[in-house]
């Protein structure tokens, strides 16, 4: 059986929204430095150039994204920018566990905590959470049971 993995249409969601916003601010940016450009636009341009950085540092997980695909024998990652494939076998996973993940920052708590499954193999690590995936608890069902089939077969 395969299984292949599907983003949440709320990703895709705020992956357009900041692409808009992105584009919004660069083109009033351009257009205060094009044409408008005075002392007092000052203030406002840098407050843009600010926002834009903001969005350039957040959308470089988008290089992270993945997509898995999950076979009879291995789990497929495949990378979404830069279509980049890494083929994990059920044999070489040393440890698949639920863990509480806690965001944080320095003085406490930022957001609330959820579970999500962190799959260890060759000194590596793949993290499956629920925020990603629609399908997450497939996802992890075929894992599992994927897992119990090849370590009874070897």
């Amino acid at each position: 059986m395969v299984v292949v993995s599907k983003f949440r249409s709320l990703f895709w969601i705020k992956i357009s929204f900041g692409i808009i916003v992105f584009l919004l601010v660069l083109f009033y940016c351009i257009k205060i430095i094009g044409s408008d450009f005075n002392k007092n636009s000052i203030p406002i341009l840098i407050g843009g150039i600010v926002v834009l950085l903001f969005i350039l540092y957040i959308s470089l997980d988008v290089f992270k994204l993945y997509k898995l695909k999950i076979t009879d024998s291995g789990i497929e990652k495949i990378t979404i920018v830069n279509k980049r494939i890494e083929f994990i076998l059920f044999n070489s996973i040393t440890s698949f566990q639920k863990e509480i993940i806690t965001p944080k920052n320095t003085r406490s708590q930022i957001a609330d905590r959820y579970d999500a499954y962190i799959l260890k193999f060759e000194n590596k690590k793949l993290i499956i959470s629920p925020n990603d995936f629609e399908n997450y608890d497939e996802i992890i069902e075929t894992i599992k049971s994927n897992i119990n089939t090849n370590k009874k077969t070897c």
